[in-house]
């Protein structure tokens, strides 16, 4: 499979994973977000795969597209996976 075929489908799953954070959270309130663990881990979970998709975009796709926060979305996927303890909704 080629960089591009590839591409294609990291592309795809970030996507996806939007749209279920998306679904999850609805129109719910902070405050429901905040209490509800079931919806908090579900969101977790999507943006955890969607950081670990955006690392395995390659290089190539990344740098031409500088308008993607690349960095900011891989970090987030570090922190929800291994400084979980560190998280703080309020």
């Amino acid at each position: 499979m080629q960089a591009d075929e590839r591409d294609a489908g990291y592309l795809w799953d970030m996507r996806e994973a939007i749209r279920d954070c998306i679904d999850f959270i609805n129109d719910a309130a902070y405050e429901q977000f905040s209490a509800d663990k079931m919806m908090r881990s579900a969101v977790e979970r999507r943006l955890e795969i969607l950081g670990e998709a955006a690392s395995r975009v390659s290089e190539a796709f990344q740098t031409n597209h500088p308008e993607i926060p690349w960095k900011d979305i891989k970090g987030l996927r570090i922190v929800l996976a291994h400084r979980y303890d560190d998280l703080d909704l309020h």
